[in-house]
């Protein structure tokens, strides 16, 4: 909802992480291993941002082939993200069993790997904000999350964030990764097709 200069989730970043998910497996969170912490905040039925961002979702179904299907309503809790939409998109590409765009033979499914089956049927861990929390908080969130990847936290065996423990990560990034990190939808949608060398797709734009 505040990430991106509002642009929302490119599609074709959604489909390269879950068809990176496919081929790689799905990896896990185990203390700082493994997919980052999702940050979310809990949206009831009652508040305006749920309304928004169902009308959010639905439109982008819409106009856009190969989003995720809206798989919420207006009777139950919903979860946004400030820094992971991409990554949970890339589920419900799994839990949709969509095809992918750009080789439309192939279907998303978790076959063997467990820990995908899991995370599908069971959720991942993650810091879970309350809906009172003013969208310009929510803003510097999702900047801090896009910028900030090299410090990783873990979460405790009661569900809390371990603040104390923070160690910088100097695992080597991609520049693609870096890039993907602050572009809007558009931008990172470019992005992506130049990184896997597609020249023809219905969603470039002459």
């Amino acid at each position: 909802m505040t990430n991106r200069a509002e642009t929302g989730l490119g599609i074709e970043l959604v489909h390269f992480v879950a068809t990176s998910m496919q081929q790689k497996g799905f990896q896990k969170r185990h203390g700082k291993r493994g997919h980052d912490i999702p940050v979310v905040v809990r949206e009831p039925p009652s508040s305006a941002n749920h309304a928004k961002a169902l009308k959010k979702w639905k439109a982008r179904v819409a106009e856009d082939e190969g989003f995720p299907p809206v798989r919420a309503d207006n009777s139950k809790d919903l979860f946004c993200s400030l820094g992971n939409g991409h990554f949970f998109q890339a589920l419900n590409c799994f839990g949709c069993e969509l095809s992918a765009i750009n080789e439309p033979s192939r279907r998303y499914t978790a076959g063997s790997d467990a820990a995908l089956a899991e995370a599908l049927s069971d959720g991942v861990p993650s810091i879970v904000l309350r809906h009172e929390v003013p969208k310009p908080v929510r803003a510097k969130i999702a900047a801090l999350l896009n910028s900030k990847r090299e410090f990783h936290w873990a979460l405790g065996e009661d569900g809390q964030p371990d603040f104390d423990n923070i160690t910088e990560n100097n695992d080597y990034c991609s520049q693609f990764e870096w890039l993907s990190k602050g572009m809007d939808a558009v931008q990172v949608d470019c992005l992506v097709r130049t990184h896997l060398g597609i020249k023809e797709s219905q969603r470039i734009e002459g």
